[in-house]
């Protein structure tokens, strides 16, 4: 199943097993404009360390060096985390 979170999408298999992937446009072979997908987090099992893993992954790939960037992002992750958990919670009737 594919939930749709703006610039993510929350998907998951037949296992129950759940990963983030970004949207992020690139160019084709003919240097034309294309939408891809590349996974932005782990594989997990539950909403919580889904989120979690995202976070890290988030913070730990930045290259920022001041603490307003810092905190910047930390400000974003939380917006994207926030829509992320919502959807997931609209499409399983608010169970996390």
């Amino acid at each position: 199943m594919d939930i749709n979170c703006g610039k993510y999408i929350l998907k998951t298999d037949q296992y129950k097993n759940m990963w983030i992937e970004e949207k992020y446009m690139g160019e084709n072979k003919d240097g034309e404009p294309k939408e891809y997908l590349r996974r932005v987090s782990g594989y997990m099992t539950n909403i919580y360390n889904l989120t979690q893993d995202f976070l890290e992954k988030r913070l730990y790939g930045s290259d920022e060096t001041e603490i307003v960037g810092v905190l910047e992002q930390l400000k974003q992750a939380q917006t994207d985390i926030d829509l992320i958990v919502k959807k997931y919670m609209e499409v399983n009737n608010g169970k996390v």
